[in-house]
């Protein structure tokens, strides 16, 4: 992709899913227009399978007249598409071929063949247009094909994208389209790094629900940092309905999602809906009306307040630039994503828990870690090697989500430590270090696997210079380890004298364990951020920006430029602490920058 993929997921008003067969050359020209004065380059639109293949094998070729309309007039708009291949699922409801008759997507040989068919047959069709910049195989597949395993999604996606792949002729890269939930500790199935491994793109669908305000304004940027990896990540969907909220409160909450995805690095963001519908009757909104008012603009027409937003931020993230990570990193085991044999418990959730934590608190201090993940372990090799993980020697402090990692990731960031690297331990569910006297410099001092938690109000005397006190809600517990040091220096203690936070030297670096699972909390606990901002002001590691308020975050590009996002109620700030601050024109900024309540800021840092 060049630049930033602006986009937005496209049914006509006239039919919305049904566009195939009720197609309006006129109302979809009009649409197209609408989406490239907005400033979007690209939509992603769908092939509605039931309609594409009304009987086995054979194609409904007066759709197929309609798509071929359709795509000159995307050509004749100047915008760029990514096709949705198969679609059985849309908008809360499932929608099979009648000849399915129960057939499993994932394993039934004659369903596998009639797919891989389909997908062959549709890119045949597809692939001279210019217009048609890559693909999309699914929506949301595992909400219409239900759970799987690693091993059979493996060869399933293989087989998927080679059907693509000898189609094409152009390479034009591939998203899978389900939603990437796995690498927010959801396990159906579809893990992460063998997606990776298929595909060119991996796409987050990003629809948040919290009573945390700022985890809802930050889940893009959760979600796109944790998707980093080899490939690209695309903010493939996310959005607001009129349903749930006012104009400005879905106004507020784009400008969010959109920051947070290039803040994250993502490669684009494609809003969910390009317009609203006027089909009351028609399924999937006869059940689902709050579906009706996703778009960006209204039935007539009318650009809403997210659309809006939309064309405000293509200015700004034109010739943004690739981001800049600074030297933060945050290393997830392999676990968070049910890799290891035999292996998962709580993992899932709660080192998602734990890593959300984690990129928030830090952004909030104004750091944009990059985010690390342990190899997959192999599943024939006898002896596993180290891996080389070259993203850890850009890195001067890394926060480790559980101390749960395979022996040959450890032995790779113990040297990293020797050399210089200074690792935090957080603590979750159990240590897998088997010599904990010579790795952290500590020694279990509670009874044998007896799970241990803390609850009620804490204070933290950090041996670093400061007091923090934590509290957590009546009733809610977080994990906890009795450790003595053995080696270690003692950092922190409760106030019953417990010691709870070590610094082990290592080298020239150091190991700082953590015995309160504190990241590991239910809620979000605001006194982490006094946690991490003083061991990172004891490690000598601080922001070149810095933030004045807590509902702030912010990233700069390659290319020198800077955004920020105030997502809170309140105005925040923005002081440099080594260089200048300019804003767009060039204007110096000597006394910083003042952001209002939920507003974005770009500009330079020189």
């Amino acid at each position: 992709m060049d630049g930033f993929s602006l986009g937005a997921n496209y049914w006509s008003r006239q039919g919305g899913p049904l566009m195939w067969t009720q197609f309006n050359p006129q109302v979809v020209r009009e649409e197209l227009k609408a989406a490239k004065s907005m400033g979007l380059t690209t939509l992603r639109w769908f092939l509605y399978w039931p309609d594409f293949e009304p009987s086995p094998g054979v194609d409904n070729e007066a759709c197929w007249a309609h798509v071929d309309e359709f795509l000159s007039l995307v050509q004749e708009a100047g915008l760029k598409t990514f096709p949705t291949l198969l679609v059985g699922h849309m908008s809360g409801q499932n929608w099979d071929p009648l000849w399915r008759e129960g057939r499993d997507l994932w394993t039934d040989p004659w369903m596998l063949d009639h797919e891989e068919s389909f997908i062959r047959r549709a890119v045949t069709r597809l692939s001279s247009y210019d217009s048609v910049a890559g693909w999309v195989l699914t929506n949301e597949w595992p909400l219409y094909a239900g759970k799987t395993t690693p091993e059979v999604f493996d060869g399933w996606i293989r087989r998927m994208v080679q059907a693509v792949r000898d189609h094409d002729g152009q390479n034009r890269p591939i998203t899978m389209g389900d939603g990437l939930w796995n690498a927010m500790g959801v396990d159906n199935g579809i893990a992460v790094e063998l997606l990776s491994r298929a595909v060119d793109i991996v796409g987050p669908h990003v629809y948040p629900e919290n009573e945390d305000a700022l985890a809802v304004a930050m889940a893009s940027y959760v979600h796109c940092a944790l998707a980093q990896g080899e490939n690209p990540v695309l903010l493939e969907e996310f959005g607001t309905t009129d349903a749930f909220g006012s104009a400005d409160g879905q106004a507020a909450f784009y400008r969010s999602q959109l920051t947070g995805a290039l803040m994250a690095g993502a490669v684009g963001a494609w809003a969910w809906c390009l317009t609203d519908f006027d089909l009351p009757q028609q399924l999937p909104y006869a059940h689902h009306p709050f579906e009706l008012r996703f778009g960006l603009m209204t039935t007539t027409g009318q650009r809403k307040a997210t659309g809006d937003v939309m064309h405000q931020f293509a200015e700004v993230s034109q010739g943004f630039g690739a981001v800049q990570h600074d030297a933060t990193g945050i290393l997830v085991p392999a676990l968070q994503t049910a890799m290891v044999p035999f292996a998962r418990g709580p993992e899932g959730v709660l080192q998602t828990r734990v890593a959300q934590a984690m990129l928030m608190t830090l952004a909030q201090l104004g750091f944009n870690p990059r985010v690390l993940r342990e190899p997959m372990p192999s599943q024939t090799a006898i002896i596993e090697t180290i891996p080389t993980l070259p993203e850890l020697d850009d890195c001067s402090v890394i926060f480790l989500v559980a101390p749960r990692i395979g022996e040959p990731l450890r032995q790779r960031l113990w040297d990293w430590v020797e050399r210089g690297g200074h690792l935090y331990v957080a603590y979750s569910h159990t240590f897998w270090f088997p010599q904990m006297k010579e790795q952290l410099g500590v020694r279990y001092e509670g009874r044998y696997n007896v799970i241990e938690t803390l609850s009620g109000p804490k204070r933290l005397t950090c041996h670093f210079g400061d007091t923090i006190d934590f509290t957590l809600p009546p009733g809610m517990s977080v994990p906890f380890v009795t450790l003595g040091a053995q080696g270690a220096e003692v950092w922190a203690h409760l106030e019953d004298e417990r010691p709870v936070l070590f610094r082990y030297q290592v080298g020239r670096g150091s190991i700082v364990t953590n015995a309160v699972g504190w990241e590991a909390s239910p809620v979000r606990l605001e006194s982490l951020l006094a946690l991490y901002q003083s061991l990172l002001a004891a490690l000598n590691i601080y922001p070149d920006i810095q933030i004045v308020g807590t509902s702030t975050q912010l990233a700069r590009s390659t290319t020198g430029r800077i955004i920020a996002m105030n997502h809170g109620e309140r105005p925040s700030g923005l002081r440099s602490r080594a260089g200048s601050l300019r804003d767009q024109e060039g204007t110096p900024c000597p006394q910083g920058v003042t952001l209002a309540p939920h507003t974005w800021w770009s500009g330079f840092l020189s």
